[in-house]
């Protein structure tokens, strides 16, 4: 399985060309969510938003 970054799941969710440029603006888009997270389901190229208290409630 391949590890794909935080930066680079997020540049897949919202379905932009992965740049450093981009993934930061991304990541500051999503920080100011503030209780959203992305991760994935049991699909890897399949990112999600997830609220953080149920990812960290239930990881998988």
């Amino acid at each position: 399985m391949t590890n794909i970054s935080r930066n680079f799941a997020l540049c897949i969710f919202f379905n932009m060309e992965y740049s450093d440029e981009n993934a930061e603006r991304l990541a500051q888009q999503l920080d100011s969510y503030h209780e959203l997270d992305i991760c994935y389901s049991t699909e890897q190229g399949k990112p999600m938003l997830r609220t953080k208290v149920k990812t960290n409630g239930d990881p998988l």
